[in-house]
C-alpha cells in the first residue's frame, strides 16, 4: 500500500507538546537558583517520599526506578487494522473478522533522580485471528522518558516522550512503522488515601499504510490506599481510559470475504477498568485488573491484566 505522508496538524502537535515541556536543566536552575534555595521552594525539587501510585491502564507521573513484569489477555478486536494502532494494515492473509492476543511485557525504569527517568519496554505477543494462521514472537520495542517539571507536596505533573520501535519478530507482533507519543501526566494526591492520575497523549505513527492514523488518548485513575514497610495493603483502582481517532482508514469485515475500507477518523473508544494492587511493603506490588469496553468502538471488547512491579 502506499505510504501516508503525515499531516502538519500532526506534526505541529508533537511539536507544540515538545516545546511546552519543561527543559530539566532550567527546572533545576530555577529549583536550586544561585546558593541554596528557599526552604519554602524545596518541595518544588525532590518528591515527597509518600507519594503513591496505584494505576495500570494510564501511565504514572511519577518517575522511578521499577521492574514490572504484565501479562495481557485482550479478547474480540473486530476491527484490528483501525489506524494501524495496533496492527499493520496489509499484515493479515485475509480480510479479518476478529483477533485476540495474549502479551507479556517486560518493562524497566530508570530513575536518574527524584524527577527524571528513562525506560524501555519489550512485549511478546500471541496473535489468534479467526481468518488467518496463529503467530507469536516479540513485537515492538518502547522506549522514551519521564520529566516531573512541576511538583509539591501534593501534585505532580510530567511530561513523558514514548517512541515505538520497528523492532517485532513477525509482521502481526507489532504495526510496521515507527511512532511518537508526547504525553502529560498528573498525580493528585487529594487526600493521604485517595490519590487522583491522569494522562493526555498524542500518538503519531512514522510510515505506515494508507490506514496509518493519528489517536489521541485521554484517561483518569482513582486509588484508594498507601503502603506501609512492614505490611501487606490492599489498594481499589478504577480507571476510565479513552482513545479517539483523529486520522486514517479500518477495514471492517462483516463475514469472511465480504468487507469495505472507510476512514476511521473520529472513531471513538472509551474503557473502563477496576483493579486491586497488593502492595509488599516497600519491595514492590502485584496488580490484577478487568477492563471493558463501554462503547459500540473498540480496540478489543474485554482484557484482563496482571501485573507485578519490584522496585530498585
Amino acid at each position: 500500500m502506499a505510504q501516508i505522508p503525515r499531516s502538519a496538524a500532526s506534526w505541529g502537535v508533537v511539536l507544540a507538546v515538545a516545546l511546552l515541556a519543561p527543559n530539566p536543566l532550567v527546572a533545576q536552575n530555577h529549583i536550586t537558583g544561585i546558593g541554596p534555595a528557599p526552604a519554602e521552594q524545596q518541595d518544588l525539587g525532590p518528591l515527597p517520599a509518600d507519594f503513591e501510585s496505584g494505576v495500570s491502564f494510564i501511565d504514572s507521573a511519577l518517575p522511578r526506578s521499577l521492574l514490572r513484569f504484565r501479562f495481557d489477555g485482550n479478547y474480540r478486536n473486530l476491527r484490528p487494522t483501525r489506524a494501524e494502532y495496533l496492527f499493520p494494515g496489509d499484515g493479515f492473509h485475509r480480510p479479518e473478522t476478529k483477533v485476540s492476543t495474549q502479551e507479556l511485557d517486560t518493562y524497566i525504569e530508570y530513575g536518574l533522580n527524584e524527577w527524571f527517568s528513562t525506560f524501555l519496554e519489550t512485549p511478546y505477543k500471541w496473535v489468534n485471528p479467526d481468518q488467518s494462521p496463529n503467530v507469536n514472537g516479540f513485537g515492538d520495542l518502547n522506549f522514551g522518558m519521564k520529566f516531573a517539571g512541576f511538583n509539591n507536596e501534593t501534585l505532580v505533573t510530567a511530561f513523558q516522550l514514548r517512541f515505538g520501535a520497528h523492532t517485532s519478530q513477525h509482521v502481526l507482533t507489532g504495526t510496521g512503522h515507527w511512532s511518537v507519543e508526547p504525553g502529560l501526566l498528573l498525580n493528585w494526591r487529594i487526600m493521604p488515601y485517595l490519590t487522583l492520575e491522569g494522562e493526555a497523549a498524542y500518538w503519531v505513527p512514522l510510515g505506515g499504510t494508507d490506514f496509518a492514523g493519528d489517536v489521541f488518548k485521554y484517561g483518569a485513575g482513582l486509588s484508594y490506599g498507601t503502603r506501609t514497610a512492614s505490611a501487606i495493603q490492599l489498594m481499589p483502582v478504577a480507571e476510565i481510559v479513552g482513545w479517539t481517532v483523529t486520522s486514517g482508514k479500518e477495514m471492517i469485515t462483516s463475514s469472511p470475504g465480504v468487507f469495505r475500507i472507510e476512514s476511521a477518523a473520529g472513531d471513538t473508544i472509551v474503557n473502563g477498568c477496576l483493579g486491586l494492587r497488593f502492595t509488599l511493603g516497600d519491595a514492590g506490588d502485584i496488580y490484577a485488573g478487568y477492563s471493558r469496553c463501554f462503547t459500540g468502538n473498540s480496540w478489543y471488547r474485554d482484557m484482563i491484566r496482571v501485573e507485578f512491579r519490584l522496585f530498585y
